[in-house]
């Protein structure tokens, strides 16, 4: 897990924690189950043979706390925030993290994922173009979130945070999360700057995103907005970078090329969706990729007018991997073989490429069941 490139220790500390909201995530949503995971997100944070990046660094703090659609079968949103125990000097470090699509919830798939025809202002700024109605419904859901330990909302518990930090102390917030978690903690990021003054009248903190496998929240207006906002400019904090690594951005989009997830729901690049693996021998099969391919085009015919962009979508990328369990199926085809590769390229392949393996091993119990199988199918044929 050692490593001396800075850019990666810090993206696999931001990967565990945002892999890390995945905990109990099969839980029934009533009675609420907050308690629970609290503890097993406790436990989590010391034990150093899955989570070694992070265990007995990191603290919880405020959350967990889940939403669910009153009457559904399961959990669809959690946020839960983690502070640093040993941080730099005069330096206070916080993570807000974002779970993302709970797999077996349909309507979290429906409400939070592709409830994206109608757009909606993003509500920080009135020049910060649109985003979908999935992610103003998460990011609104997100923030009327209440702490059963507290009794604060996110942003009353930074304001008391923020407040309470000694003198000449600075803090940063870093807010994680992986795929629908991705999208929706770099917009709930992006608002924390925008409504800074409100929780944070001394400006003491700076507010950071990782995103991890995100598809687009919002348009070209809003990308540009986003890029913006977090644009790095000045002297780097020395919390942030090295000298051998100079971010561009306070807003690390981490993307990888064999992931479908970020080309959603751009016009561009969804129409790369049907034949993205066939470099690496899968194929959805002629009569699956001519299905395929009238399926992105109705979709781009509806989703295209609105514009969807990724934000700094020329940073670089992930060097990419192939799931080891493919080769061993000989030159496979059809669209089962195709949605295995994709689900092992968003859920497993990060954490692989960002040396992480444990946070999606057979035996970590916060990883959900999905996520076990096809790790244990790689390690299997690897």
């Amino acid at each position: 897990m050692a490593t001396t490139d800075p850019l990666t220790a810090q993206r696999q500390i931001m990967l565990s924690l945002a892999y890390l909201a995945y905990a109990g995530e099969t839980l029934p949503p009533f009675p609420s189950p907050d308690a629970q995971i609290a503890a097993l997100i406790d436990a989590a944070l010391q034990n150093t043979a899955q989570y070694p990046v992070i265990a007995n660094r990191w603290t919880r703090v405020w959350g967990p706390v889940t939403w669910a659609v009153p009457g559904s079968s399961g959990q669809d949103n959690l946020l839960y925030v983690a502070k640093a125990t040993s941080p730099p000097t005069g330096l206070a470090q916080y993570a807000v993290a974002v779970r993302g699509t709970n797999g077996k919830v349909y309507l979290d798939w429906l409400i939070e994922d592709f409830d994206v025809l109608p757009m909606m202002p993003y509500p920080g700024n009135a020049s910060g173009g649109s985003i979908s109605e999935s992610t103003n419904i998460g990011i609104t859901i997100l923030q009327q979130m209440v702490d059963p330990t507290s009794q604060q909302t996110l942003w009353q518990f930074l304001t008391s945070e923020m407040s309470a930090l000694p003198q000449g102390t600075n803090a940063t917030i870093a807010f994680v999360g992986h795929s629908l978690g991705a999208a929706l903690s770099s917009t709930l990021a992006l608002l924390a700057r925008d409504t800074q003054s409100t929780w944070d009248p001394s400006g003491v903190a700076t507010v950071t995103a990782t995103n991890f496998a995100g598809p687009t929240a919002g348009d070209t207006t809003f990308a540009a907005y986003l890029a913006q906002a977090f644009a790095i400019s000045g002297t780097v904090p020395s919390w942030w970078t090295s000298p051998s690594v100079t971010p561009a951005s306070f807003c690390d989009f981490v993307r990888q090329p064999l992931d479908v997830a970020p080309l959603a729901w751009n016009q561009s690049t969804l129409v790369n969706v049907p034949s993205l693996y066939e470099n690496i021998g899968v194929s959805l099969g002629w009569e699956d990729d001519a299905v395929a391919t009238a399926i992105v085009t109705l979709i781009n015919e509806y989703v295209g007018p609105n514009d969807y962009t990724q934000p700094n979508a020329s940073a670089p990328q992930l060097t990419p991997m192939s799931d080891p369990n493919i080769p061993s199926k000989g030159a496979p085809e059809g669209l089962d073989t195709f949605a295995e590769e994709a689900e092992w390229q968003h859920s497993i392949a990060y954490a692989e490429i960002l040396g992480c393996g444990s946070l999606v091993s057979s035996d970590n119990a916060n990883v959900p069941p999905v996520v076990k199988k096809l790790h244990a199918a790689a390690l299997a044929n690897a």
